[in-house]
């Protein structure tokens, strides 16, 4: 998904998976404009959701809304965005130093 926040094929697919991969972006219209702003807007509030839990754990002791917060990332629209936050953390230079301020999160 990348920077783009379109899918497409992993780069070293033989050129059947890669065809089917593409065939299947297409048909399912996996990269239409509307799809992409979604995903652009749930990278911005899963980040600022993360931001705000780091920032909860470090100043109160209080777990509950921690635990409201890590609810709300697993159960947010486009989970495939928090998947690609978590598995392209260390390439995004935006991500890479909250991730490591909360390397739990990895495990939501």
């Amino acid at each position: 998904m990348g920077a783009t926040f379109q899918f497409g094929y992993l780069p070293g697919l033989n050129e059947r998976l890669r065809q089917r991969a593409e065939y299947t972006c297409t048909v399912l219209g996996l990269n239409r404009e509307v799809l992409v702003e979604a995903r652009r807007d749930a990278f911005g509030s899963y980040r600022a959701r993360l931001r705000k839990y780091i920032t909860l754990r470090d100043t109160t002791g209080d777990p509950e809304p921690l635990k409201l917060l890590i609810h709300a990332i697993q159960r947010a629209p486009h989970p495939t965005v928090w998947s690609e936050m978590m598995r392209q953390r260390q390439w995004l230079t935006e991500l890479k130093p909250l991730f490591e301020q909360a390397p739990e999160a990895s495990l939501w």
